[in-house]
């Protein structure tokens, strides 16, 4: 791209950050923006000054989409009046993004964004929006739409040095997968942050006792909030302590941290995986970080995730396992009675003696190794270049570059 490229921030912190905390209004430093920050081809300029030679590009990074908004003040409002003035004038080319959480969107969202761009004379189609719902490019509007694999093309494993949990990260390998050893546990799941579809796990595991079956981390108090009532326990809130911990004990804040991030012990003394995706209940179709922990950890997957996750993700070229157990919950769009049917496939898989375990799990290994495999082969440290790279192409249809 060389230095034809250059994104305009707000100070000398390159963040143009700034925040609401009332309504969660933010653009801030994240994913992308260290792309940008860690190439040595893109230049910057500050104080909201632009670059006459180059192509400049403005970026507002969110968590979700929807924090551009509430009712009173939008990230717009806190732009300078004469910045707006050359985004409008096409000087600086805008770029929303919201890759390290996917947002969920409907024809409204776009709808209210377009009539905000309006109101300052900012032509939709010269807006580029990156978002890591797989679905942001269905929708029919002028926007210039991206999805981002961020999670899934982003290697978590195989760091050097320790991790933030202050130990070094390991992933199984094969030979230690053959070895013959028989695991104690059917299951391993990962919970840091209490969401609806995990408090319906923790309190089916603790009703039905059993622990003894998984490795399991839960590590903040869970919240009945967007629980269907049939659902709710008391028992989760008073007869449950709050946090389980496999790794996680020399942290103070259980909630800024993964847990699992990996510790192979786990994943060699557990045969399947619960992955209890950030979304269950919600539309949306996305992918993060905890499905990757599965796949590098050599293990199958049941995925608590969103009506036909299982599904998008074979389109990726994923293999999953209905050839050992049910996997028609993917096909239920309703929650209740998805998240239903995956409780009996745990139930099942529970009553399972270790053995069989074993027996089940090595005739699907060819599958996790083949999975592992080509999340490599898809990994692309480059993915957001090759989106700016696109972005570009867009932006020279603009005569005033001269290209």
């Amino acid at each position: 791209m060389g230095s034809i490229l250059n994104f305009v921030y707000s100070d000398n912190f390159l963040v143009n950050g700034h925040e609401i905390s009332t309504n969660k209004c933010r653009f801030h430093r994240g994913p992308f923006n260290k792309y940008i920050q860690d190439s040595t081809n893109i230049t910057h300029t500050v104080n909201y000054q632009i670059s006459k030679k180059s192509f400049n590009f403005f970026l507002i990074e969110v968590d979700h989409m929807q924090h551009i908004f509430n009712d009173s003040i939008t990230i717009f409002d806190m732009l300078p009046i004469q910045f707006i003035d050359k985004i409008r004038e096409g000087d600086v080319t805008l770029i929303i993004t919201s890759v390290a959480e996917s947002s969920t969107f409907d024809d409204m969202f776009f709808n209210k964004l377009e009539h905000k761009l309006n109101t300052l004379g900012i032509s939709s189609n010269k807006v580029h929006l990156i978002d890591s719902n797989y679905d942001i490019t269905t929708y029919k509007n002028n926007f210039n739409k991206y999805h981002s694999l961020h999670y899934i093309v982003t290697d978590n494993f195989n760091k050097l040095g320790n991790n933030d949990l202050n130990y070094v990260s390991e992933v199984p390998v094969v030979d230690d997968v053959l070895n013959g050893v028989i695991r104690n546990k059917h299951f391993l799941s990962l919970n840091r942050q209490s969401r609806p579809h995990r408090y319906i796990l923790l309190s089916h595991i603790h009703k039905n006792n059993l622990y003894d079956k998984v490795h399991l981390s839960y590590l903040t108090n869970p919240s009945s909030l967007g629980v269907p009532d049939e659902f709710k326990s008391t028992d989760i809130e008073t007869k449950i302590k709050i946090p389980l911990e496999l790794d996680t004990f020399n942290v103070y804040n259980k909630s800024g941290f993964f847990s699992g991030d990996t510790l192979s012990n786990h994943y060699l003394d557990s045969y399947f995986n619960i992955t209890t995706e950030t979304y269950f209940f919600e539309k949306i179709s996305t992918f993060s970080e905890k499905i990757i922990k599965p796949i590098e950890g050599l293990q199958p997957f049941i995925v608590l995730g969103t009506f036909q996750y299982l599904n998008k993700l074979k389109s990726l070229g994923f293999k999953t396992f209905d050839s050992i157990w049910d996997e028609s919950y993917d096909d239920i769009e309703d929650g209740i009675d998805r998240i239903t049917k995956i409780l009996n496939v745990i139930d099942e898989i529970s009553s399972w003696d270790i053995a069989h375990c074993d027996k089940i799990y090595k005739s699907v290994l060819d599958i996790c190794i083949y999975n592992r495999n080509h999340l490599h082969d898809i990994y692309d440290d480059d993915e957001f270049g090759k989106i700016l790279n696109k972005i570009i192409n867009v932006s020279k249809k603009d005569t005033r570059y001269g290209v």
